[in-house]
């Protein structure tokens, strides 16, 4: 199963100041702002109190240092994360846009597809339903992948065999990867602080308790369409019969 994606999908040519040499350029965020993107500001100045009568006395501010924060797209079953690199010197601007395809395609991880261009499809669709205007200045045709997480699951009857798996692997090594300490028994890591992959294996029956833990409070607080979609299917009968004895080997490639 395809467990996370993340896209980056550069921006059209014609809005892009490129630097002398080609190697990077930047955007005007404003562009972004148009189209529906929070911006935040690295530095805000109040004008003088003189210029502000001609407002009806409110207070005018001039913003510099604009950046686009993370931000979360809804779906029909989950979230979407996306951030806007405006570029520099040394690369060019793009969108990043990550999620889980499986929750966003069912609305749990539990289990899902291995189709490559299936999921990838799920965060395009996503992010163009949530921001059409935005899709006019990106370039999807040259968007790259920026990061996979795959998921393989085993299932053992008795609990007691899950953890004594968890227990033995956290002394398995290979090279360079070694397991890490983790601050739970139910998980192991390997390769904990590399900069192109991480590995885990661990007990999905937990994390789904915890995800329902989460969802039954985001319910109970919001008492939206989503909230409730998520919630009925972590509850499915089917998906926690799934997750019960499910020992599940994670590997994030970067």
């Amino acid at each position: 199963m395809i467990d996370l994606l993340l896209l980056r999908i550069p921006f059209v040519d014609s809005i892009i100041s490129y630097t002398p040499d080609f190697v990077g350029g930047t955007i005007d965020l404003s562009e972004c702002n148009k189209r529906g993107c929070r911006l935040e500001s690295g530095d805000i100045i109040l004008k003088p109190r003189e210029s502000s009568d001609l407002y009806n006395g409110a207070l005018l501010a001039e913003v510099t240092n604009l950046r686009h924060p993370f931000e979360s797209l809804p779906s029909s079953w989950s979230n979407l994360a996306f951030k806007v690199r405006a570029g520099g010197k040394n690369y060019l601007p793009y969108v990043e846009i990550k999620a889980s395809p499986a929750k966003l395609l069912q609305g749990h991880n539990v289990y899902g597809s291995c189709d490559v261009n299936l999921c990838m499809g799920a965060l395009i669709v996503a992010f163009s339903y949530a921001l059409p205007d935005m899709c006019e200045i990106l370039d999807f045709k040259k968007a790259e992948l920026g990061q996979i997480d795959c998921t393989f699951t085993a299932h053992l009857e008795k609990q007691s065999d899950r953890r004594n798996v968890i227990s033995a692997l956290k002394h398995v090594s290979n090279g360079q990867t070694k397991g890490s300490k983790s601050a739970f028994d139910t998980t192991v890591y390997f390769g904990k602080g590399s900069r192109h992959k991480k590995l885990k294996v661990y007990l999905k029956e937990f994390e789904l308790q915890d995800q329902t833990k989460k969802a039954q409070f985001n319910f109970k607080k919001k008492q939206d369409v989503l909230s409730k979609n998520q919630l009925d299917i972590l509850t499915d009968e089917t998906v926690m019969q799934f997750a019960k004895n499910s020992l599940r080997f994670e590997a994030s490639i970067m």
